[in-house]
């Protein structure tokens, strides 16, 4: 077997503008066999990506994929750098991925802030607006730098779009170029199959397959070369050049399953749908035989996925990454939001009991060990969960609410944009998830930042008040200074959050899924 190069070299603070050019343009350019309509693939679809420098993290990046009901696939991300310079940015693309539709992208520095978008048209040559520190400037075309035209695409996006797309082809026998042009400059782009094999990734061997892609352009003095890596089954996982490594956390499954990013690919059979899910398993270790305790991930009724992605952080997905390395599964999986507000939170609360069904009935867990997790809003689901999987004689062992919302919905009913009647807004503005929390009688963990922007802090602490005055002891509460909604640091003197959750909250988790499980 040939084994894909895994060099072990330093990474710049950030990819250089060559590199990011190099990558963006060959998204719009026709592939040599399109990936039509992405099959097989979820409606979302996320990953989150460490970036590696000096053996030490410098950061992170995540990219999306969304596929829309009309064909148009939509990959957006963002990221954090060193912890000075900040990252998103949006691509759409046509149904074939043989061209883009628009892109934007945002950058900011500790003394600049850019956002540049550019809009394809007919003739081929892109529109594109630029507006550095707050001020708009049109800028033609023709004015400006490849780098510059193409930034907006960003490292980790372009490069899912391009593994997309060369997804179908053998990795150990294809040869192409791909001829790439936004209608003003032109590149080559050699790509080159290397086969199949491993790349280690903390401490574990990841079987992969890869792409050389040998990239010329009349602005490049010489040549670059990077590798794309995919799993097996095709899914992008990563981007290698001569100085470093960007890859896709939770790369490697327990079990000998094979993964996908983040995990292994699932379904979920809820009521009247079938929920795309990510189930996440830690590797083999010696208490294997007894089963593996897990947590489902609610998904609330938010858009943010089954990752619970924002601002480019997909926190569901670092954290189920993070507890499988503790020896703790995970099932996260992709809600069913009430866009037009036709689903109700009971039917919401349904699902992820069916998540929990799901779960352990999963190879090597313990049915027996189960418990659910909840972020945000998904916390008005978390106690009514727990009495349909004791209903349907599967109860869990404990509760976790991070950075929840429990308050009775009629206090929260401010500034809703959803109809009057809709069954989601009715069944939210009825709702106290309190007596379902109370009644359920568990072991209840709540978990809160103080830096929370999206739900304060004092939902926790009253929460725990009110519990605590009806007889419900069993309550831990932590509000942790300095963290955010996902748990992440958040720099005293401002700037943005660090790239993973602070490890001492993961670590606290841990240690309640197992207190809860013995």
């Amino acid at each position: 077997m040939r084994r894909s190069r895994a060099r072990a070299r330093p990474v710049p603070a950030l990819p250089s503008l060559a590199l990011v050019l190099a990558l963006a343009l060959a998204l719009a350019c026709p592939a040599p066999r399109a990936a039509a309509a992405l099959p097989g693939k979820a409606p979302v679809d996320s990953l989150h990506f460490l970036v590696e420098a000096d053996g030490a993290n410098a950061g992170w990046m995540t990219a999306v994929r969304t596929v829309h009901a009309d064909g148009r696939v939509v990959y957006r991300g963002g990221g954090t750098i060193r912890g000075t310079t900040s990252l998103k940015w949006t691509l759409e693309m046509t149904p074939d991925l043989r061209s883009f539709v628009r892109s934007t992208s945002w950058l900011k520095m500790p003394e600049q802030e850019l956002e540049i978008v550019s809009v394809h048209v007919p003739d081929g040559k892109p529109q594109v607006t630029a507006t550095v520190n707050g001020s708009q400037m049109p800028v033609p075309a023709e004015k400006l730098p490849a780098q510059a035209v193409f930034l907006p695409q960003g490292a980790a996006t372009a490069l899912m779009a391009l593994s997309d797309l060369l997804a179908p082809q053998d990795a150990a026998t294809y040869v192409g170029n791909l001829s790439a042009t936004n209608g003003l400059q032109k590149l080559d782009l050699a790509v080159r199959g290397l086969g199949s094999g491993a790349l280690a990734q903390k401490g574990a061997e990841v079987p992969v397959r890869s792409f050389e892609l040998t990239v010329t352009h009349k602005e490049l003095k010489q040549p670059i070369v990077l590798t794309i890596h995919q799993h097996p089954d095709g899914s992008f996982f990563g981007v290698e050049t001569p100085q470093g490594r960007i890859l896709a956390t939770g790369g490697a499954a327990g079990g000998g399953a094979v993964a996908g990013p983040g995990g292994v690919e699932t379904t979920v059979a809820a009521d009247g749908a079938t929920l795309a899910a990510t189930l996440t398993v830690p590797p083999p270790g010696k208490d294997a035989a007894a089963g593996v305790a897990g947590v489902v991930l609610i998904a609330g009724p938010s858009q943010s996925g089954r990752d619970a992605a924002a601002d480019g952080f997909g926190f569901y997905a670092h954290l189920a990454a993070e507890l499988a390395a503790a020896g703790v599964a995970t099932l996260r999986y992709e809600p069913r939001a009430p866009v037009d507000g036709a689903l109700s939170l009971e039917a919401m609360a349904g699902d992820a009991a069916a998540a929990a069904a799901a779960l352990g009935a999963a190879a090597g867990l313990d049915p027996g060990r189960l418990l659910l997790l909840a972020q945000g809003e998904g916390g008005m689901l978390a106690g009514e969960a727990a009495a349909l999987c004791a209903q349907a004689g599967r109860p869990v062992r404990g509760l976790i609410l991070v950075g929840a919302t429990t308050s009775p919905g009629a206090d929260l009913h401010a500034a809703l944009p959803r109809p009057a009647d809709a069954p989601w807004l009715a069944s939210f503005l009825s709702r106290d998830p309190r007596p379902a929390l109370l009644a359920a009688g568990l072991p209840l963990m709540l978990l809160h930042g103080d830096r929370d922007d999206a739900v304060p802090s004092t939902e926790a602490t009253a929460l725990k008040e009110w519990l605590n005055a009806q007889g419900h002891l069993k309550v831990a509460c932590t509000v942790a200074a300095g963290l955010n909604h996902c748990l992440q640091e958040v720099p005293a003197a401002g700037g943005p959050p660090a790239p993973e959750c602070a490890k001492g909250v993961v670590k606290r988790i841990a240690g309640f899924v197992a207190q809860c499980t013995r």
